[in-house]
Parts: C-alpha cells; structure tokens; sequence
C-alpha cells in the first residue's frame, strides 16, 4: 500500500543551490514513521515550490523518508510551508487576517472562498 504524510519540522536552515532554489537542511537525522513508529530511512529529495508575498517564487529541496515496517512514504516539510499548499505560511495567515498583498489576497481569498482553504487554519496559524 503506498500512503504519503508529512513530517513537519522548525529547526532547519535554507542554504542557497543555484538561483531561486534552497535546500532544507534538517538538524534532525533521523524521523519516527507518524503511522507505526518505526524509524525512516532516508530515500530521496524532491523539489516544492514555495511561493511568497508579491508573488515571488522559489522552490525548495524537501527530504522524502521511507518506512520499511508500514511501507510508507513521508516528506519531511518545514514549517514555512503549509502541508498541500504552495503559499508560505505567512502569505495565508496574513490572507485570513486580512493583512497580505493585494495580488496574494485576490488569489487566495478566491481559495479561500470556495472552500480550498479549512477552516480550522483560522485558528491555527
């Protein structure tokens, strides 16, 4: 069975690869598997996208983690990113409170709107 969550972290640094692109670097090496507690291993890194206030855009280099006792995948994801969403944090939060750009706030109060965006952010950002 192929499942994938996500493993949030907030001690990390972005180190700058080449233009518009950072790698997340974790000061945590090892993960326990969110579904049965086994250990993860690391497996790979993938691109995600990140995109901030005045629609400016980056990608960041996340770590994927594999479980051999469940069989499952984690992204291990900083705690910038909000999990499904390619707006940081900031950028949401600011749109739920009513205090973003102006380009944001069009794009995800539209979200917002149509129910993209739970409800629940509200109160836990």
């Amino acid at each position: 069975m192929y499942s994938e969550t996500l493993v949030i972290i907030s001690d990390y640094s972005l180190i700058l690869k080449e233009e518009f692109v950072f790698f997340v670097e974790s000061s945590v090496t090892t993960h326990m598997c969110p579904i049965c507690q086994a250990t993860l291993r690391y497996r790979d890194s993938r691109p995600r996208i990140r995109k901030k206030e005045g629609d400016l855009k980056d990608q960041l280099i996340i770590r994927r983690f594999y479980c051999k006792n469940c069989h499952s995948y984690h992204n291990e994801l900083p705690d910038c990113l909000v999990p499904y969403k390619h707006y940081e944090t900031e950028v949401i939060s600011g749109v739920l409170y009513g205090n973003a750009d102006h380009g944001c706030l069009e794009k995800l109060q539209a979200a917002f709107w149509v129910g993209q965006v739970p409800y629940a952010w509200k109160y836990s950002l």
